[in-house]
């Protein structure tokens, strides 16, 4: 097999989400598979991010610069592209796996996307023409048939996975970086970034409510860069006089966030809409009890390892807060429990399920 991969979202000086799906999936390809041949494809539009560019050093592996449409050279010599964020190319001799991680018809609602129209249009044409399509979770599966059921027979759910080094028992490191970033224990944390599907105006509503009740001065630190809606939960912080409790660190290293989860009294992760919630199993890798939603794939990820809660019930979260915060033996069932769940998800599985759908593409199974 020849396999190109689209890593152009790969090319990130601070690498989030999409790209870490990315990184991690071709990272554990390249140790699993030294006999087929990939290239990692950048469209010339991110030629200015070279710098950033994701290589493996691996002789089965190269980097080619691409520009659509796509020339018969080139294509002749592939056999399979994977669109690591749904995107297809238009070929007719070369066969199409496209990761669709959700669908425009929520992440419209809540990222404002510009041209929401094209986008849709983008997403129907893949689900009409792609060969496989691999989603995340068995929530976004069935989301995506609710919407496009022509690609019933063409869908495989491949969960993602968690970095295995995640976590730190050093309490000198802890302590190291949550000095850097300025955060003082106790503190409940969020990962991810700053904005409306994250469900994080609720959140600190909840939290203003039941703070007199926890140990003073608890903090709520949010670990994340702006995105859209950002600037609402900064005018909740203002509105609701949380002032000093609360710590917006921006970007945090990758090197930093098990530091950052480890020192957790509570990971918090009350989300609207997620097409999988990779935080929460980072945040169960690193021994801290997670609270999260009761809704779309969250629970599915989570299974019976954290407090899950209505995110659109202020009254909800405060209540999961509260209960995790004040009952240790709880925590320390959710410690377990999430130690135990996060094993089921490794970026080994990931590499190796989506090898398997490569090779049903192409028939070699």
């Amino acid at each position: 097999m020849h396999i190109a991969f689209d890593a152009s979202n790969l090319a990130l000086e601070a690498p989030t989400g999409v790209a870490i799906y990315g990184i991690h999936l071709i990272r554990e390809i390249a140790s699993l598979d030294r006999e087929n041949q990939y290239t990692l494809c950048y469209r010339l539009s991110r030629w200015k991010d070279r710098r950033h560019f994701y290589r493996v050093n691996q002789s089965n592996f190269r980097t080619k610069i691409i520009q659509e449409p796509l020339d018969f050279l080139f294509t002749r010599k592939i056999d399979l592209f994977h669109g690591l964020d749904a995107r297809m190319y238009d070929s007719r001799r070369v066969k199409n796996v496209v990761t669709i991680h959700d669908i425009p018809q929520h992440s419209n609602q809540y990222s404002g996307t510009r041209h929401p129209e094209k986008k849709n249009r983008r997403y129907a044409d893949i689900m009409a023409r792609a060969d496989r399509i691999i989603t995340d979770s068995a929530y976004t599966k069935a989301d995506i048939l609710r919407f496009y059921p022509i690609a019933e027979k063409r869908i495989d759910v491949v969960p993602l996975g968690v970095e295995a080094p995640l976590r730190p028992k050093d309490e000198e490191k802890i302590q190291e970086v949550l000095s850097r970033y300025g955060i003082r224990a106790p503190y409940l944390l969020h990962v991810g970034r700053i904005e409306r599907k994250k469900n994080l105006c609720r959140t600190l509503e909840a939290f203003a409510r039941i703070r007199k009740k926890l140990d003073d001065p608890v903090q709520i630190v949010l670990a994340g860069t702006p995105g859209p809606g950002g600037e609402e939960v900064f005018e909740a912080i203002d509105r609701l006089g949380l002032g000093e409790q609360v710590r917006s660190t921006g970007y945090v290293r990758q090197e930093d966030l098990p530091s950052l989860y480890a020192g957790a009294t509570i990971f918090l992760f009350p989300s609207l809409y997620e097409g999988f919630g990779m935080p929460i199993l980072e945040a169960m890798a690193c021994g801290t009890p997670v609270l999260t939603s009761n809704a779309t794939s969250l629970p599915e990820v989570a299974g019976d390892a954290a407090v899950l809660v209505d995110p659109f019930d202020v009254e909800s979260i405060g209540g999961g807060i509260l209960r995790l915060f004040e009952d240790p033996r709880l925590r320390e069932q959710c410690v377990r429990r999430g130690l135990e769940r996060v094993r089921e998800f490794t970026w080994e599985r990931t590499a190796r399920e989506t090898l398997a759908v490569y090779r049903k593409t192409l028939g070699s199974e």
